[in-house]
């Protein structure tokens, strides 16, 4: 039972963080610029972001850079959570040329490797 509620608290914690838009401090700034893409990849919260892939993106700069996003939900879309990270890469001076969305991927493991293989041919 404690690990249910556990696993509850942190469902719940992960889903306010991303509503009110915290952003945790990250323990290194991430230096991207050796890339000219980069991929980024977060499960929906709350139908947003991750709170640590939004400091990511604050913290990082995105100018120049081809962005692919991986999304993972539960059982929610996903729509919302794409377009608030292309927004916030594009305001870094990056653009998302590709989003690759799962629902359930648990559940329908082969299907989602056969996608993420294909998404990944497109790098």
């Amino acid at each position: 039972m404690a690990n249910t509620i556990k696993g509850l608290m942190k469902y719940l914690h992960g889903g306010h963080d991303a509503t009110i838009g915290y952003k945790p401090e990250l323990k290194k700034k991430p230096d991207i610029s050796a890339y000219s893409r980069v991929v980024l990849g977060t499960p929906v919260w709350a139908g947003k972001m991750s709170a640590p892939l939004a400091s990511f993106i604050d913290a990082a700069d995105f100018s120049g850079k081809e962005v692919f996003s991986i999304i993972s939900s539960a059982g929610g879309p996903t729509k919302k959570c794409a377009g608030q990270i292309a927004a916030e890469v594009q305001k870094k001076g990056g653009a998302v040329k590709a989003v690759e969305s799962f629902v359930n991927p648990l559940r329908r493991g082969e299907v989602a490797l056969e996608k993420i293989k294909a998404f990944a041919k497109n790098l």
